[in-house]
């Protein structure tokens, strides 16, 4: 419900268009994190769905400066990758654990969370990003 209600809010203050980039970019980083961790034979837990709570709402932050940016014809700020590289590189510690739940929770949100920045960082070499700088 509280995905539904993020999506929804998503959608009324950012408009169909740019809402669905806003709502596609966490939703296809932790569908791509639970297909890798699928393919990989990774038995999941409960650690792994607290992990993609957490990553979805840190890639869903990166989504909406990345929106906002576009939106203004420029691109992201450095400070958005620099939050995501950190992010990833802290929770990517947790994932060398030998605690398994510290080490799903770690992964899945590394996972995520780098999923999502190379999303948002590729997205304008297949057209829907920042126009190049002039």
């Amino acid at each position: 419900m509280g995905l539904a209600f993020v999506g929804a809010s998503v959608f009324v203050l950012y408009g169909l268009r740019r809402g669905i980039r806003i709502f596609a970019i966490p939703a296809g980083a932790c569908l791509f994190a639970f297909g890798l961790f699928g393919v990989m034979g990774v038995t999941l837990n409960l650690f792994n769905l607290l992990g993609a709570f957490l990553g979805v709402c840190l890639s869903h932050n990166y989504a909406i400066f990345s929106a906002e940016s576009q939106g203004r014809g420029e691109e992201p700020p450095p400070s958005i990758r620099m939050s995501a590289v950190a992010a990833a590189s802290s929770f990517g510690v947790l994932a060398l654990s030998r605690i398994p739940v510290v080490a799903a929770l770690g992964s899945t949100v590394a996972v995520i969370v780098l999923a999502a920045l190379a999303i948002t960082e590729l997205s304008p070499l297949a057209g829907g990003g920042t126009p190049a700088p002039r």
